[in-house]
């Protein structure tokens, strides 16, 4: 298959319609094909992810998941549907198989090329962010743009694709709740609590963040680790902790929560842990 085939064949189907022909050109060139036999699988449910983001050119995938008394399709891949993406984003096994129903043909896309077009392309992002939020563990193509409100949605609201500092509030670094990593566990839960709080943020002696302990860290780790209230908050921390520079848009917090599996990303001056704290911001 050519490149010049698989850009007619991927600029029919979002979010692959939404770049730009050089960009889908680049793309393009860098897929492989893969063929599945009637009966086979691509993968299987817990089978650890695949470094692709597959899209189905030809033929006709189901997507099975078992239950404690059977197995059941729960969705099926038509042409120019989109599958693996929240495995890769995620980086945990995959929920469900892919067995196909018919000799079957699938453009495979690299994880680090997929990624790498969703940071630079926020409508594409987005397109996928949405179905994760509807639970769909298919991203369907045409049938999608054209039903769905979601996805119209996408294509109309400016606020998705704005500054966070345009649509976001963080906490101020004044009202976080912060400390040294020597801080204990009683001292830390105490503030969260009069404060109503999820988070505490322990830092250096610069103000730079080290980790970040929530809510779910203190239910999960303490006891996991049988630690005492008098222990450091440190030993609870998620460390390093997932930063996001001021000014990062509102799609890149999106990839940035699916791909980490969390719930707040702390703001610093450069995006990275090394500069200045400015915020928090939570998926809340």
């Amino acid at each position: 298959m050519t490149t010049e085939t698989t850009v007619r064949f991927l600029k029919v189907y979002p979010p692959f319609s939404y770049l730009p022909g050089v960009e889908l050109d680049e793309l393009a060139s860098q897929t492989a094909l893969q063929e599945i036999a009637e009966g086979d699988f691509l993968f299987e449910e817990n089978e650890t992810a695949n470094p692709f983001a597959y899209v189905l050119k030809k033929g006709r995938i189901e997507v099975l998941k078992n239950f404690e008394d059977n197995t059941q399709i729960i969705d099926v891949l038509k042409k120019g549907d989109v599958l693996g993406v929240r495995a890769i984003l995620a980086q945990k096994p995959y929920l469900g198989s892919a067995r196909a129903t018919r000799k079957s043909i699938l453009l495979k896309i690299p994880e680090d090329i997929f990624l790498d077009y969703m940071e630079r392309f926020p409508r594409v992002a987005l397109f996928f962010a949405r179905g994760f939020a509807a639970g769909q563990p298919v991203i369907h193509g045409q049938e999608q743009e054209k039903s769905s409100k979601e996805v119209h949605f996408l294509s109309r609201d400016p606020v998705l694709f704005m500054r966070t500092e345009d649509v976001l509030i963080p906490n101020p670094v004044e009202q976080l709740l912060i400390g040294p990593a020597t801080t204990t566990l009683r001292e830390a839960a105490r503030q969260m609590k009069e404060r109503m709080f999820g988070s505490f943020i322990i830092v250096d002696e610069k103000g730079h963040p080290l980790g970040i302990a929530t809510e779910s860290d203190f239910i999960r780790r303490g006891p996991e680790l049988n630690l005492g209230w008098e222990s450091p908050v440190s030993q609870i921390m998620s460390s390093p902790v997932v930063t996001i520079r001021k000014g990062a848009t509102a799609a890149q917090l999106i990839i940035a929560m699916s791909k980490f599996k969390i719930d707040h990303l702390v703001v610093t001056e450069d995006g990275t842990p090394q500069s200045p704290l400015l915020g928090i911001l939570s998926q809340r």
